[in-house]
């Protein structure tokens, strides 16, 4: 039972890690997006930050 528990918490914890540097990723690809807005045109910048057109528009 106790083995049982363990392989649970660890997948949690796998899944906890994975969706952390997901989150991480999209907020770092949301502060690149922001200081490129002045430079580059919408289009550009969600090829290159891998965000759709409307969540860069939504930045402005």
């Amino acid at each position: 039972m106790c083995e049982l528990l363990d392989k649970y918490e660890k997948r949690g914890e796998r899944r906890g890690r994975f969706e952390g540097r997901k989150e991480g990723q999209y907020q770092k690809a949301l502060e690149i997006a922001k200081q490129l807005l002045d430079v580059l045109d919408i289009a550009t910048i969600a090829v290159k930050t891998g965000l759709t057109e409307g969540e860069v528009r939504e930045l402005r």
